[in-house]
């Protein structure tokens, strides 16, 4: 039996009525496991990753976990002949999510995991939905792979893609192929123009060109080596056992600021830096407190001593670091005390991702033209401090709760590094929801999910950083 259309396998997921599934044939479309991932081995992750890459490569489809198959040889297919329904608890949707923010590139626009109950059964099916996929975000890369039990180096990729009913790798000749001549559509347009102009010449003769046509200048886009620079500019200083956070944004399409360098003004981009993104008196945000100074490509920037630089670029690219230790970021009040357990506070986390936001809403008015959407780029270095301890990050306490008795969740890779667009429309109107997002890849870097982000609250079925609990907090 083929692949039912995707409406009718939403329809048979809504209803509950997974015997529908008997006989049904792995497609394309249709990934089915019979167990639930170990997330908690290395392993696990990667096939998870595997599998959602290979998806959002090729169609988009259904990946359903509680359904088994039988090979059919005859037909060199996959077909699902029983339910092998999990239990809720053994499919958390968030820690699903999380694992795929942190291991699949670039990030999947759409993406829906849920657990659904059978109708007649306490068990049931965990789904993830991959929409298709704009072809110029193709290849879905996976940015972790597991060998011998670990990660190898962030230097190595996998790449699958979905082929029948399986995830094949690509070969080398293959993925060489697609590097070197680029998957986007403006290259797969260039390349019938050129196969088109190879046909027409090979029938006709040359004609001379008296002078070279002459392109109209077209603005400069920031692109991704331009912004991987200037983020690496924001580490040259920072000690190296000193773990540091720098959280980055460039506008899309490109952009400037107006009015860039006016002084005298209480409504500078100056003054507007001085205060950036206060939230709260004395909290953890962006806010330096002192005006900027000149700083490297004509930027402007602020640094309070090692625990925050601010820096702002004229082409509308806003860069913020932070220690990453016990002198802003960091749980521990004193450096011995982050030395022995580096953790990181929850708290200082969401308020620094939500004044970021806020500073970037006030920005918008200062553009000459406003952008499509904002590109966000996290990066997190240096998790191993002086004394070889990586750094870790708990949840938020509950009251009467000891931070001690608290399980820790240690970050693995050096760079960890994310990923995420809003439209200027989202940063305008609901900032407190994309300061959610960003945070939501943040705990994707120590492969949490989102359930464990304290100060949430729900706004017409969209998570949101509640600003009033910060403020309590």
């Amino acid at each position: 039996m083929p692949v039912p259309p995707i409406p009718d396998v939403a329809e048979i997921i809504a209803r509950g009525d997974f015997n529908r599934f008997i006989n049904v044939v792995e497609d394309q479309l249709l990934e089915v496991k019979s167990a639930a991932y170990d997330l908690a081995q290395p392993e696990g992750r990667f096939e998870l990753a595997k599998d959602v890459a290979a998806l959002a490569t090729t169609q988009g489809g259904y990946l359903i976990i509680g359904l088994g198959t039988s090979p059919n040889l005859a037909a060199d297919e996959d077909v699902i002949d029983r339910l092998t329904l999990v239990p809720n608890a053994d499919f958390n949707s968030a820690t699903y999510r999380g694992v795929i923010s942190n291991h699949v590139y670039p990030a999947i626009e759409g993406l829906q995991i849920d657990w659904f109950a059978g109708a007649h059964a306490p068990d049931g099916i965990g789904v993830i939905f991959i929409p298709p996929q704009n072809e110029d975000r193709k290849p879905f890369i996976i940015s972790k792979v597991v060998e011998d039990r670990r990660y190898l180096k962030e230097i190595f990729v996998g790449y699958a893609e979905r082929v029948g009913g399986d995830n094949a790798p690509l070969t080398p000749k293959y993925l060489q192929e697609l590097l070197r001549k680029g998957r986007d559509t403006t290259s797969r347009r260039l390349s019938r123009i050129e196969e088109l102009l190879d046909a027409r010449l090979a029938n006709q003769p040359l004609q001379p060109v008296a002078e070279p046509l002459a392109l109209d200048a077209a603005p400069q886009e920031i692109g991704d080596n331009r912004l991987t620079n200037r983020i690496d500019s924001m580490f040259v200083d920072v000690p190296q056992f000193t773990p540091y956070y720098v959280l980055a944004s460039s506008p899309f399409p490109p952009t400037r600021i107006v009015q860039f360098r006016r002084d005298g003004h209480a409504d500078s981009v100056r003054q507007l830096l001085r205060d950036a993104g206060q939230l709260r008196h004395a909290g953890f945000d962006l806010t330096i407190g002192a005006l900027p100074e000149e700083g490297p490509d004509n930027s402007l920037e602020a640094f309070q001593g090692e625990r925050k630089h601010l820096r702002l670029y004229q082409d509308g690219t806003l860069l913020f670091g932070a220690a990453a230790d016990d002198t802003f970021l960091g749980r521990e009040r004193n450096a011995e005390a982050f030395l022995n357990r580096p953790r990181l506070s929850p708290i200082a986390l969401v308020e620094v991702h939500a004044s970021y936001v806020t500073f970037l809403r006030d920005l918008l008015p200062r553009f000459e033209n406003r952008p499509a959407e904002c590109r966000f780029r996290l990066s997190l270095r240096n998790p191993i401090n002086a004394r070889g301890n990586r750094i870790l990050l708990t949840r938020q306490p509950r009251r009467g709760e000891f931070v001690e008795d608290l399980h820790a969740f240690q970050l693995e890779q050096d760079p960890a590094d994310a990923e995420l667009a809003a439209t200027a429309d989202e940063i305008h109107e609901h900032p407190m929801r994309v300061a959610y997002r960003l945070v939501e890849r943040f705990y994707g870097l120590f492969d949490l999910g989102r359930d464990l982000i304290p100060f949430v609250r729900d706004v017409d079925g969209h998570p949101q950083i509640d600003i009033a609990a910060i403020r309590q907090a």
